[in-house]
């Protein structure tokens, strides 16, 4: 009876040295993954990179432009670009202005010269917009406001 007396008394201790070594190996396991995400940050670039990265792009966009066939525009068009730091990526705006339509806005990926995002209102009041990489955004509306999005700087 004694000896069952005082392993009730030890279980208490047991269980609480249990659930600290349990406690530590979950925070081990936390400050592992810590540095592990610390290991494979991304380096920002400097200031000077940063600049010369957005110079890039300004002139990928004004190549993009420049193979542009606008037809009869009354504004042949106009290119914004803007380098994302986030995912490294190039993205180009053009805008044109022009008999048929009222307004024509397309999103190219810099670097691929991929068309991403067409949106276009046309003078008999018909208005499109697609998203060519995500089939969930359609419509004019929807189309301008990821444009808008993807050119904002953050």
């Amino acid at each position: 009876m004694k000896s069952i007396s005082l392993l009730l008394l030890a279980l208490p201790t047991f269980f609480s040295a249990c659930e600290r070594s349990r406690d530590n190996s979950e925070i081990q396991a936390l400050r592992e993954e810590v540095a592990r995400l610390k290991a494979t940050k991304q380096q920002l670039p400097s200031a000077a990179e940063l600049f010369d990265l957005r110079a890039k792009c300004n002139a990928m966009g004004d190549a993009i432009l420049k193979e542009q066939d606008f037809g009869n525009a009354l504004f042949p068009g106009s290119q914004v670009s803007r380098y994302d730091i986030k995912s490294g990526r190039c993205f180009v705006e053009l805008r044109s202005t022009g008999s048929g339509f009222f307004i024509h806005r397309k999103l190219y990926d810099g670097h691929t010269k991929a068309l991403l995002a067409d949106q276009s209102h046309f003078q008999d009041g018909t208005k499109n917009g697609v998203v060519f990489n995500d089939t969930a955004i359609s419509g004019f509306d929807a189309v301008g406001e990821y444009i808008t999005k993807m050119m904002i700087e953050e």
